[in-house]
């Protein structure tokens, strides 16, 4: 069986067993930076996640501007306590204002810190128009190509990354992939019969 039909055949094993077979028969793992372009919906999801950080920085800057005010300038001539209370708490009798006291509400929040940087984060992302992923790769020799070719745990195959197969490693490799079909046991070289349950699944 040539080796990509071999790989085919994969298809038909669970997620797990197939990556559980890719791991094991790798020779190589290196990891892979690769870079993905952001779509048109992300791109939207990011500027309005941006939109709402700085809203709620200013809004956070705004409280806390008011209250810095009061301790600053003091309350003199102003009968009335402040109360500061958590968003969600208002509701409570003694949490209200009325014409003893100001209530300033905190909104349930992250901080203008994280807030900041999540901002920053989206807006880089927004101007870059892409991100690099490391992705784990793992090599397994072909004896069809005479090259390593690399895939992702799921089966994804990136040919623009095989390279071509030393003489050292063709005769290290092609004895044990040349006629191969996969069974549970392990894989069966069709010309002997022989398993190797090293790389069954």
């Amino acid at each position: 069986m040539r080796f990509f039909e071999l790989f085919e055949t994969t298809e038909k094993l669970t997620p797990d067993e197939r990556s559980s077979w890719i791991a094991r028969n790798a020779k190589e793992t290196p990891i892979e930076k690769v870079v993905r372009r952001f779509t048109e919906e992300e791109k939207i999801e990011f500027a309005l996640e941006s939109s709402l950080n700085g809203r709620g920085i200013n809004k956070l800057n705004g409280i806390l501007k008011t209250i810095t005010g009061l301790i600053t300038k003091g309350t003199e001539g102003n009968d009335k306590a402040i109360v500061l209370v958590l968003e969600g708490e208002e509701s409570k009798p003694n949490h209200q204002s009325n014409d003893k006291q100001t209530v300033i509400t905190i909104p349930l929040t992250v901080g203008t810190k994280k807030l900041d940087a999540q901002r920053r984060q989206n807006d880089d992302m927004l101007e870059t128009g892409m991100e690099i992923d490391e992705i784990q790769l793992y090599g397994i020799p072909s004896s069809e190509t005479e090259c390593m070719e690399f895939f992702n745990s799921d089966g994804v195959h990136y040919p623009d990354l095989s390279r071509s197969l030393s003489m050292k490693e063709k005769k290290a490799f092609f004895g044990a992939f040349a006629r191969l079909t996969i069974h549970k046991e392990g894989v069966v070289d069709t010309d002997t019969g022989e398993i190797d349950q090293a790389q069954g699944f």
